[in-house]
């Protein structure tokens, strides 16, 4: 498609405003903890909210994409992130600041699923490593540049000015996508026969075991990487006693780290036959880097969200390419996309409550037990899931036959 890469350099922006938003909140939990009188379970539901969205949007997404097209279904997103942002920047009290954060919530679930439909449709298969790579590095660049931004803005002007400028971003993404993001037209559909398909489809894709583990796997590998994302800087400040500055740059690295190895963890991928045994090794050396963050010293505060970044890289790539391979057949891959992504989300959703009630009841340093707990049953799923796994060769090399 003519224009594809000033289309996904737009895409690229927004998705990187959409991360902004939606790690706006963990910097500066202990200003709204104080402004709202709220504890640290409600405070970790300002972050866990904001994926709820996805869990319900994840199986119907296609359905809707194919009803609205691309290029409305991703205006609504951008109007829904607006309109979060708006609604939060004048929120009277705690639940109404919470329902901002579900608008904002449904723009970034959706466009986790629309950003890979649309680099679907601007790319050739065999043309897709770099983009995905970079479109994945989005979040992580949003949350490094929030956990920078967020507690000097709010220092100097209040939480409310952090949220201004949430919706000067969110105007922004709006903008672009309606005049830069180009999208294929589409041809309209039987929507009685797409909706039988559509439910057929999808009964189909949820038998298939070798699916739900997949999906299990992504749910565990979830709570590990958002526990990164949203709580790396209370467990530096709670545990060590960092100062907040340098904890929220500790943790500010881990989304640095992961732009690179998100990138490196696609090469490394790429280069074993067998995905199954990278899930299995990187749920090992996860465990492992799970214990360490427990007995850290001042030397190791910035090489640990290295290590981190990378086996949570690592799982992801791994486990988010399962989809096209253990789809029964090609139908249904797009529905094997949306089974995974749900229990993407609901990992993400859980991770945070799980680790802050963990903190409540026993301090920080007894999030070790939820923690380890999941590094452990990755790893009974990662064994389970290699046992069943069966030619993986061969079913790569027909994937790509059918879709080159």
């Amino acid at each position: 498609m003519k224009g594809r890469w000033l289309s996904f350099a737009a895409l690229f922006i927004i998705c990187t405003f959409i991360g902004i938003n939606m790690f706006k909140v963990p910097p500066i939990m202990g200003t709204l903890g104080e402004t709202f009188q709220i504890g640290s379970s409600q405070l970790s539901w300002l972050i866990s909210v904001f994926t709820v969205a996805g869990v319900i949007l994840s199986l119907p997404c296609s359905t809707l994409l194919n009803k609205a097209g691309p290029k409305k279904f991703g205006i609504f997103l951008m109007l829904c992130l607006v309109a979060g942002s708006v609604i939060g920047t004048f929120a009277p009290n705690y639940p109404v600041l919470l329902f901002s954060r579900v608008l904002e919530g449904i723009s970034f679930s959706g466009m986790i699923f629309l950003e890979m439909v649309l680099v679907g449709k601007w790319f050739k298969p065999h043309e897709m490593g770099i983009p995905v790579g970079l479109i994945l590095c989005t979040t992580t660049i949003g949350q490094a540049i929030s956990f920078q931004i967020a507690a000097p803005i709010t220092a100097r002007g209040g939480w409310k000015s952090l949220w201004l400028i949430g919706i000067i971003l969110a105007v922004i993404s709006l903008v672009l996508y309606v005049t830069m993001v180009k999208t294929p037209k589409e041809e309209p559909a039987d929507e009685a026969a797409g909706a039988e398909e559509h439910a057929g489809s999808l009964a189909q894709a949820f038998c298939n075991k070798r699916t739900i583990l997949a999906g299990i796997m992504i749910l565990l590998a979830a709570v590990m990487l958002y526990t990164f994302l949203n709580l790396y800087a209370q467990i530096y400040i709670n545990l060590y006693n960092v100062p907040a500055g340098d904890a929220d740059f500790y943790s500010s690295m881990f989304g640095i780290y992961n732009i690179f190895t998100l990138l490196a963890s696609g090469f490394i991928v790429s280069k074993f036959r067998n995905t199954a045994r990278v899930i299995l090794i990187s749920a090992i050396a996860a465990t492992a880097v799970m214990a360490w963050m427990y007995r850290l010293v001042p030397g190791t505060y910035i090489l640990h969200p290295l290590f981190s970044a990378l086996i949570a890289s690592l799982l992801l790539n791994s486990i988010f390419t399962m989809p096209a391979v253990v789809a029964a057949k090609p139908s249904l891959r797009t529905h094997t996309v949306g089974i995974v992504n749900c229990f993407y989300f609901v990992g993400s959703v859980i991770s945070v409550p799980i680790v802050s009630a963990a903190a409540e009841k026993g301090g920080w340093a007894s999030t070790s037990i939820p923690l380890l707990a999941v590094c452990v049953l990755e790893i009974v799923f990662s064994v389970i899931f290699l046992l069943m796994w069966k030619k993986p060769a061969a079913a790569q090399q027909k994937l790509q036959q059918e879709t080159t």
